[in-house]
């Protein structure tokens, strides 16, 4: 083969099976698009049917995801932005029901125009398989980062963990959920 076939992006790739293995999502890109799409498929008797696709584009990238229940996909959004003149990324958290295809944000925006949104929302420090409804994340608040139970099906109030500590920027936890450890720099 060219040196082009070496270039090119794998047609598939992040394919991840439902917790119950009837349904998968996998990012595609098929050899027309310049871009990945996100599908979810179901097994169904007649053979795969997809229930649920979306483009991603060069400003909106599809970056982590995972399967928290058969019904809900956790998946985060990356978009460049600004912050006070500096260009930044920012990630953004979502529960995605794959039937009804609607993105539920999992942050809440400030009400206040002064306060800003937490930057990056996707450091998943468990998903917490036992649990249909939470999963662990770390993230920064006030300055300082902390570990909180976020609930998926909403935005609610995030339940602290562990409150920020000073010099600590990730937070890890064990199988269970137990907090274990942290690090930072």
């Amino acid at each position: 083969p060219g040196v082009e076939a070496y270039g090119r992006m794998p047609f598939f790739k992040n394919v991840q099976i439902s917790p119950s293995g009837e349904r998968f999502f996998v990012f595609a890109r098929p050899d027309d698009a310049g871009e990945y799409a996100f599908m979810v498929f179901e097994n169904t008797p007649e053979g795969l049917k997809n229930i649920y696709s979306t483009l991603q584009t060069e400003d909106l990238r599809l970056n982590r995801s995972f399967w928290k229940r058969d019904d809900q996909i956790i998946i985060s959004i990356k978009a460049p932005s600004k912050r006070w003149g500096t260009e930044t990324v920012e990630t953004r958290l979502f529960s995605i029901d794959p039937e009804e295809g609607e993105f539920v944000p999992l942050f809440r925006n400030p009400r206040s125009e002064t306060v800003l949104p937490v930057q990056i929302q996707d450091r998943i420090a468990n998903r917490l398989k036992d649990d249909p409804d939470r999963i662990l994340v770390t993230y920064y608040k006030d300055g300082l980062s902390g570990l909180y139970s976020v609930y998926t099906n909403n935005a609610r109030n995030h339940k602290t963990v562990k409150g920020g500590t000073r010099g600590i920027d990730y937070w890890y936890t064990d199988g269970t959920g137990r907090l274990r450890g942290g690090w930072g720099i």
